[in-house]
């Protein structure tokens, strides 16, 4: 049996899978240090708040969806969305999916950088973060209805499901 996501799992790489200069050692981890932190955060944690009020944004429907503007009847609206059983499981699953397991962006479990060039730039990253984190505070101070997602305080280091 061939598995061809493992057989081509490099082609994102530049030239065949071998890195040549720093940079674009630099531009792949990039991308795969925001798939796993801000891409995930944005795709799962928002989830329960959309998928939770199954009214306002249902899972699944059941029937055949309408084929003219005609009113329709409460009964076929009661028929076509999801039972009890259903509700409860999507609102259950994406419950489960929408929590941060892990710490914030930038917040290891383990302290592993010890040499003084890196520490430094992981300060720097850091504070990064707390400034764009006051820049969104800032901005959510003014809206109706805040933005909180993609907050860099919530964002995990890791996809941890």
């Amino acid at each position: 049996m061939v598995d061809v996501s493992l057989k081509t799992y490099n082609l994102g790489v530049p030239n065949n899978g071998k890195f040549e200069t720093t940079d674009q050692l630099v531009v792949t981890l990039t991308a795969v240090i925001y798939t796993c932190s801000v891409a995930h955060a944005a795709a799962n944690f928002q989830q329960y708040d959309e998928y939770g009020a199954p009214f306002r944004f249902p899972f699944t429907l059941h029937g055949i969806p309408p084929k003219d503007k005609s009113p329709v009847v409460i009964e076929t609206i009661l028929k076509s969305i999801a039972n009890r059983a259903e509700l409860l499981g999507v609102m259950s699953i994406t419950k489960v999916l929408s929590e941060k397991a892990t710490q914030s962006l930038g917040d290891f479990e383990k302290q592993l950088i010890v040499d003084p060039p890196a520490v430094k730039i992981v300060d720097e990253f850091r504070q990064s973060l707390r400034n764009v984190g006051k820049t969104i505070d800032e901005r959510n101070k003014t809206r109706e209805h805040p933005y909180e997602w993609l907050h860099p305080s919530a964002i995990p280091n890791a996809i941890s499901i």
